[in-house]
């Protein structure tokens, strides 16, 4: 066999393998917890701080579990087949828990289930339901929105997130403002049950906002004291309204390629941070305890990766102290199972490294008909580059922007891959 069809044999095999693994990407699975097992994104402490709640998933099944402030004796509240279970808050009592039910669209219902009795439904499915909090009468305060607005690209709606009041026995949420949020979340609820608390971005950071409930309006409580708060992600209120915890990206990381999210905690009062953390990962679901200077948060230990294995930490406010709490649940013991070895085996760097290696075999392939040929396959590269980069402008244009976004992401890829494989095809003709 000659030098050629070895060649032409070799291309043919990284073409294939170039084809199976675009179409991997494009048309796999894209829900990386489907399998999975391990930890859930948010936690919730009692406000007795006896128990803590949090959600967890078993083979891509999540549910809702409690257990001791340390740990033990954890025990499942409650599963429902076909639902991903997730955002467990507590009554002001201790004695019966809110959570969301994630649907196969993305949407979530609210549901209210007392420690010792029975599950009960308290939203539809006409709302989705960001974020939800019981008031001290065990009424329920809750973020939503339109669910049929929900999973439209932006520009193709005007609807967005809002404030909503469900009175205890009431199966009708009343609407109490009328903003339009683009990413309100992180609500709760004063000691005194006067005001409720939630967050939004407005420019480039995020927000804290007050809504009075005897008044009746809406306050900007962070940026109305002059106390702005770049990048400020997961924020938690404390008990005591003066105090407030969050995530943000450390500064040590802020000159990297990858940010690191760590926990600080902000006095309103006086406007000084305090960084707690240095784990070079990433913080969610900051958590106060009710009468103990300490704060809990689940530790996304495999950062940046997806699907993310969580680490459940405590630490003082004053940053000493930090501990791993350890859950009483056996199937945390295989956390990250589940996760397809083939979904980290297809990824843009091995797409990238097929499409050099195709391009360059073609070019050698090329090389005995002279050397102007072999410029032939990184012309051709360049011009598909140069169509896809348009495409992303036209597509935008078209009121498609995260399309847009994702072909001038794939453009960019392209030209990589070209100047790469054109620097190899110079080589050729030394």
């Amino acid at each position: 066999m000659t030098r050629k069809h070895w060649f032409f044999i070799a291309i043919a095999i990284t073409g294939a393998l170039l084809v199976s693994a675009v179409s991997f990407a494009l048309f796999k699975d894209s829900d990386p917890y489907k399998d999975f097992t391990g930890l859930g994104s948010s936690i919730a402490i009692s406000p007795d701080d006896k128990e803590i709640a949090f959600s967890a998933y078993q083979e891509g099944e999540e549910a809702i579990y409690i257990a001791d402030i340390d740990g033990k004796d954890v025990k499942r509240v409650v599963d429902i087949k076909g639902k991903r279970l997730h955002n467990p808050v507590f009554s002001f009592a201790s004695d019966e828990l809110l959570f969301l039910a994630e649907g196969e669209d993305g949407t979530n219902v609210l549901y209210s289930k007392p420690l010792d009795g029975e599950l009960e439904q308290q939203t539809g499915e006409t709302l989705h339901i960001r974020d939800a909090v019981f008031g001290p009468d065990k009424s329920i305060y809750i973020i939503a929105m339109k669910a049929s607005e929900f999973n439209k690209e932006p520009g193709e709606t005007t609807e967005g997130f809002d404030l909503y009041h469900i009175k205890e026995g009431s199966d009708i949420p009343k609407k109490l403002t009328e903003e339009n949020h683009f990413s309100m979340d992180n609500l709760s609820v004063s000691e005194n049950g006067e005001a409720i608390y939630y967050s939004d971005f407005k420019g480039e950071n995020e927000r804290l906002y007050r809504y009075s409930l005897t008044e009746q309006s809406v306050t900007e409580e962070v940026s109305a004291q002059g106390l702005e708060i770049e990048d400020m992600y997961n924020n938690s209120l404390a008990p005591d309204g003066k105090h407030i915890a969050f995530s943000a990206v450390s500064e040590e990381s802020k000159e990297s390629s990858l940010f690191e999210y760590d926990l600080f905690v902000k006095n309103m009062d006086n406007g000084k941070t305090k960084q707690l953390t240095d784990l070079n990962s990433a913080i969610e679901s900051p958590t106060y305890f009710h009468d103990q200077d300490t704060i809990a948060f689940l530790e996304h230990t495999n950062w940046p990766n997806d699907p993310a294995i969580y680490s459940l930490k405590r630490i003082d406010t004053n940053g000493e102290n930090m501990a791993t709490i350890e859950l009483d649940l056996p199937l945390l013991d295989h956390a990250g199972e589940g996760t397809s070895n083939q979904n980290s085996l297809v990824n843009p760097y091995m797409i990238g490294g097929l499409y050099v290696l195709f391009l360059v075999l073609w070019s050698f392939y090329l090389l005995p008909k002279g050397k102007i040929f072999i410029y032939r396959p990184v012309k051709i590269s360049s011009l598909i580059t140069i169509l896809v980069f348009a495409a992303s402008f036209v597509v935008a244009f078209l009121g498609k922007p995260w399309l847009g976004i994702g072909l001038g992401m794939v453009a960019g890829g392209l030209f990589i891959c070209t100047l790469i494989a054109f620097i190899c095809t110079l080589l050729l003709r030394i």
